[in-house]
């Protein structure tokens, strides 16, 4: 099973790159976690989209402290640069931004060989998720079956201000749809959510489903992802700044009866770094799985 990382982004709101923030006092990113617990459920190929930014500390730290334990499971990796577009840099020529989470999927189409899962390396998914992704894919391998992972929304939440969450609109188990939207804590049970597309604000009980960026996908997806990024180009508003996004992408394809999008949910607590705040919640969590023996110190020994 492929596991296609998400390394790219810069983390504007957390000041730094989140992707490669040490988060355990052993060198450990969080995507050395995710990476881990993936391999355990059964992921065997691993492709991380990098930037410029991230390369170094991911092909050098991170895979000298992970090959041996890599090898010796028979996880083969795969390190792909995101690209560029001179399309893009002919419309905006000082455009720094990278192009979005599937613009960085599409980099990587000729190392993902079988339906492929998509992370964010930001992000910490737990165990459980990987589980129930690779059940998914055992028990649901055919190209109509597409899936999204989703948490609660209160298992996403930080302390420390709204976060983006894709809102999951379900329907007989399907995802009918996707609402990006900035999301906090409303009160008990319940969030409040702002559509970033600018439609009317709503409260939602906080175990509505949500979108981490965590697709199940077929191999074919690659060629809709290509197709539709000429598109995108064509119909670019904002060419500063512009993303071609997953969720975005995956609705259109639901919308135009291309996929059938099923939910896989997660019982796990999501954590990560949308602040600088948020590191605190992070490491306490990361020592009380290695406190009860979910984790060992060395993480990769």
């Amino acid at each position: 099973m492929d596991l296609v990382v998400l390394a790219a982004g810069r983390g504007s709101r957390f000041g730094a790159p989140k992707q490669i923030t040490e988060i355990d006092g052993k060198g450990h990113f969080i995507m050395d976690y995710d990476i881990h617990d993936a391999v355990e459920a059964g992921f065997d190929r691993i492709v991380i989209i990098v930037s410029e930014e991230t390369e170094k500390a991911i092909a050098g730290e991170f895979m000298e402290r992970s090959r041996e334990y890599l090898r010796d499971n028979g996880v083969t990796v795969s390190i792909v640069r995101q690209g560029w577009d001179d399309r893009v840099s002919e419309m905006c020529p000082e455009r720094t931004k990278p192009l979005g989470t599937a613009h960085a999927v599409m980099c990587c189409s000729r190392k993902v060989h079988d339906v492929f899962v998509t992370i964010n390396a930001d992000d910490y998914y737990g165990p459980e998720t990987f589980k129930v992704a690779a059940d998914f894919i055992r028990n649901n391998n055919n190209c109509e079956n597409y899936g999204c992972v989703a948490f609660r929304a209160g298992n996403t939440l930080s302390e420390n201000g709204a976060v983006k969450r894709g809102i999951c609109v379900v329907e007989d188990g399907n995802i009918v749809r996707i609402v990006e939207s900035s999301i906090r804590r409303s009160g008990p049970g319940t969030v409040d959510a702002e559509p970033l597309d600018g439609s009317e604000p709503f409260t939602a009980e906080d175990t509505v489903p949500v979108s981490m960026n965590m697709f199940i996908l077929p191999l074919e997806t690659m060629d809709e992802f290509i197709d539709r990024f000429e598109l995108f180009l064509q119909d670019m508003k904002d060419p500063p700044s512009n993303e071609y996004l997953l969720p975005d992408v995956i609705s259109d394809m639901v919308g135009d009866g291309i996929a059938k999008l099923r939910i896989v949910e997660s019982p796990e607590t999501w954590y990560g770094l949308t602040y600088k705040s948020d590191m605190e919640p992070l490491e306490d969590a990361i020592r009380g799985k290695i406190a009860s023996g979910m984790y060992t110190e060395d993480l990769w020994e």
